[in-house]
Parts: C-alpha cells; sequence; structure tokens
C-alpha cells in the first residue's frame, strides 16, 4: 500500500450518534468492521475533515459493507462527497435495498459537497447492514474514483 491510505482493516472510525436515542450514525472515512469487493483505502489530505474513503482500485461495482445499529424510524441520508470528471455515481444500500444515490461527477474538482436524501424509513430497529458501492458513471465521466468523506444516518421521526 503506497503512502495516504491505510489497508482496508484499519479504516478510520465511526461515531455513533444516541445509539438507544435517535438509532443514528455518522461514519468519517468509513469503518474498521468493513467487509470490501475491490480496495479501499482512507485517503489523507492535509486534515481529516479534508480526508476521504476511497477506492483506489477505480473499478466499477468496488463496495464496501458494514453493520451499524438503526432505531425504527425515518432518516436522511447525508454523503459529503469530493467531485471531478473521474469520479463515479454511488449507491447506498441498508439490508440489500438501495434507499441513496449520489452521481459524484462534476466537470472541475470540488470537495464538501453535500448530498441529502431524505424520507427513508427503517421499518424494525436493529443491526444493519449498510453498503456502498460504485455503480457506474455520468455520461461524462472518465472514471471510478469514489471520495467519501462522510455518511450520515440522521434519523427526523
Amino acid at each position: 500500500m503506497g503512502a495516504g491510505y491505510s489497508s482496508a482493516a484499519y479504516i478510520s472510525y465511526t461515531a455513533q450518534v444516541g445509539v438507544g436515542l435517535s438509532g443514528g450514525f455518522t461514519t468519517m472515512c468509513f469503518i474498521p468492521d468493513a467487509v470490501v469487493q475491490g480496495t479501499w483505502g482512507n485517503q489523507v489530505n492535509g486534515s481529516m475533515t479534508q480526508s476521504a474513503f476511497y477506492n483506489p482500485s477505480a473499478a466499477n461495482a468496488d463496495e464496501c459493507t458494514f453493520t451499524r445499529y438503526l432505531s425504527e424510524g425515518t432518516y436522511t441520508c447525508k454523503i459529503m462527497y469530493q467531485s471531478g470528471t473521474s469520479r463515479p455515481i454511488c449507491f447506498i444500500k441498508i439490508d440489500g435495498v438501495d434507499v441513496a444515490s449520489v452521481d459524484t461527477y462534476a466537470g472541475s474538482d470540488g470537495g464538501d459537497l453535500i448530498s441529502n436524501t431524505t424520507s427513508i424509513v427503517v421499518g424494525t430497529s436493529g443491526v444493519k447492514s449498510i453498503n456502498l458501492e460504485v455503480r457506474g458513471k455520468n455520461a461524462s465521466g472518465s472514471g471510478y474514483n469514489a471520495n467519501i468523506q462522510i455518511l450520515a444516518f440522521i434519523r427526523t421521526a
């Protein structure tokens, strides 16, 4: 592994938010219990707020799966990401069901961009399988380099 990222076994950290109260979570640059398809790592660009969880293999269908507790309720999924000409479309799944997506393509590089997907319903409380998958690219895009800075599920009801 080259400088700038760690092995998939040590992919930064997760902060549980209000477990037992809100049941949501925020993940920054992802988690140590992740199971990955492809190569994923933590890219550090000067500070944690400029860092990203990314797939240096840059392949379509790269994915990362981890588990987190979510309480029954309605959520907003916030994805902070970096954009650029080689960025893909990323999908988020809960227990195998697509709940959010973001097209991270842009004509120029950018960071700290936020995608919000509202009204995500979790029908029963419990440990859920959360999956981040690179699935396709914008017609103008040139690659599959995903750079996700933060993934958060915020309970709204």
